[in-house]
């Protein structure tokens, strides 16, 4: 949070209030005003250590709005000067922080330790519904003690995402989650992010990645079966100590996930001891989601066994099927929109899972090719392959007659849900000639390595009966959104 900005005043046309600090639930734009006629410094910059300085006339009618303000205490017309509020540093009394380290923490550091925050703030201190006045500093410097994360509280205060707080996004995720397990969880509640006590939950997940894999080899799960996949939780709660090491006695997956279950109140037991939360900025209301509450595949809750159906692809984003428009290609599996594209400009190529129910979940190149094994066809190449092993095509390898190839096949196949067919270009000379017209921004290479890794996907999935292809569509969301056969109990807040 360095400095004010116009979301610090506006919603839109709405006018925004301070949610925590010493102006609490105080209009920002009344906050100003407040502080001139009280002669409190403002300060210049982004951290708390700028230069004070005293305001004079602050012109509030038009973004953005302008301080006048003197250089020192005692004012005379030779020591103003008039800028925009944005230089002002976003301090105690809006709301902010007061100690500015100045930034370079990863958003989701800082908001998922934030969070850990709030729940001890309602689980801990308040024992109640949360309201906006309630995150003060007496209630926090109680919170506080029982809180295990990677972000020291002052600094989540000082550079956390303003839109969080605004939109009192903490507030609705803990008042959500207290609501649902307030009478389950006994105080005092720990609430980890990124812990000792996490560490050695997911030390406990290896040990039984390594017993199952020596048991069944290659065809337990993908080579990058990673923690997340397992279980996604951002933050963890417990009533249980600090040093506790709850799943050290769990040598199997099956294991693993009758414990978390119990342990979270929704096996056996009605008491709920380790609680993990995937976390997801929320809307008007907060919506809480149990994934994985079963024991025995069978009764899975969430993607049964072939429900999620391949339904056919686009290119580029939205339903015009524009083959040069970008690089990315797009999967339709049931409900959900997969985009297939590389992190990197020609390598890291991977699914992104966005939906209502997905929330950005991943699916690398390898893991996709893992389940297309699964249902006899292969990406790149035959034979059975691990993410040890797999390797992508690389742009300089592509053979052109053949990219040109399958875009003649699949460009007129597309799921354009209505929308005009488009016609593929004639020849291979003129093909090559629109890659490198079309794509001299982000580079041809980039271009041709992206939309090359799509184009076979979508060719072995045209191969595949539709069984198939609707039980390797399944087990694809399953992965990206941890709901695989092997992962754990957790609760999805959003």
């Amino acid at each position: 949070m360095a400095t004010l900005e116009k979301a610090s005043f506006l919603d839109g046309n709405s006018k925004v209030k301070a949610n925590q600090g010493i102006n609490t639930d105080m209009y920002r734009v009344a906050i100003v005003h407040k502080m001139i006629k009280d002669k409190t410094p403002f300060t210049l910059g982004t951290t708390a250590g700028g230069a004070k300085v005293y305001g004079v006339k602050f012109n509030d009618k038009t973004w953005p709005y302008q301080l006048t303000y003197s250089t020192t205490q005692k004012i005379s017309a030779k020591n103003l000067k008039t800028e925009s509020i944005t230089k002002i540093f976003k301090g105690p009394n809006f709301g902010g922080g007061g100690k500015g380290t100045g930034g370079g923490v990863k958003e989701t550091a800082l908001t998922e330790s934030g969070q850990a925050y709030y729940m001890s703030l309602v689980f801990n201190v308040k024992k109640k519904s949360l309201s906006c006045k309630d995150a003060n500093d007496k209630n926090m410097a109680k919170a506080i003690q029982y809180v295990d994360a990677t972000i020291p509280y002052e600094q989540f205060y000082e550079e956390g995402p303003e839109d969080w707080l605004n939109q009192e996004v903490y507030t609705k995720i803990a008042n959500k989650v207290y609501a649902e397990y307030g009478g389950k969880l006994t105080a005092p509640v720990f609430c980890h992010r990124g812990s000792n006590f996490t560490k050695n939950i997911y030390k406990a997940k290896a040990v039984a990645h390594k017993h199952d894999r020596s048991k069944n080899g290659d065809n337990l799960a993908p080579g990058s079966f990673s923690n997340d996949k397992w279980n996604p939780g951002d933050i963890w709660l417990s009533s249980l100590p600090k040093t506790d090491e709850p799943l050290k006695g769990c040598k199997t997956f099956s294991e693993l996930q009758k414990c978390v279950l119990d342990f979270s109140g929704e096996g056996q037991k009605n008491v709920t001891t380790v609680l993990p939360i995937s976390l997801k900025k929320t809307g008007a209301k907060a919506t809480l989601d149990k994934y994985n509450k079963w024991t025995d595949p069978k009764n899975r809750i969430h993607n049964k066994d072939g429900t999620i159906k391949y339904k056919g692809f686009t290119f580029g984003k939205g339903d015009k099927g524009d083959f040069f428009s970008s690089n990315d290609v797009y999967l339709t599996l049931g409900d959900y929109k997969m985009q297939l594209r590389g992190t990197s400009t020609t390598s890291g190529w991977q699914g992104s899972l966005a939906g209502a129910r997905a929330y950005g979940g991943k699916c690398g190149g390898g893991n996709l090719n893992w389940y297309l094994e699964k249902e006899g066809k292969s990406i790149t190449y035959k034979g059975n392959t691990t993410n040890d092993n797999w390797n992508e095509m690389n742009a300089d390898k592509v053979n052109m007659k053949e990219f040109y190839k399958l875009y003649k096949t699949y460009l007129t196949l597309q799921d354009t849900s209505g929308a005009k067919k488009m016609k593929p270009i004639d020849s291979q000379e003129l093909f090559e000639a629109e890659i490198i017209a079309q794509k001299k921004s982000s580079g041809k290479n980039a271009f041709i390595f992206n939309k090359n890794m799509g184009l076979m996907l979508i060719h072995q999935l045209a191969q595949l009966s539709t069984r198939k292809a609707n039980d390797w569509a399944t087990e694809v969301v399953r992965y990206a959104a941890s709901n695989t056969d092997l992962s754990s109990f957790f609760i999805k807040v959003h």
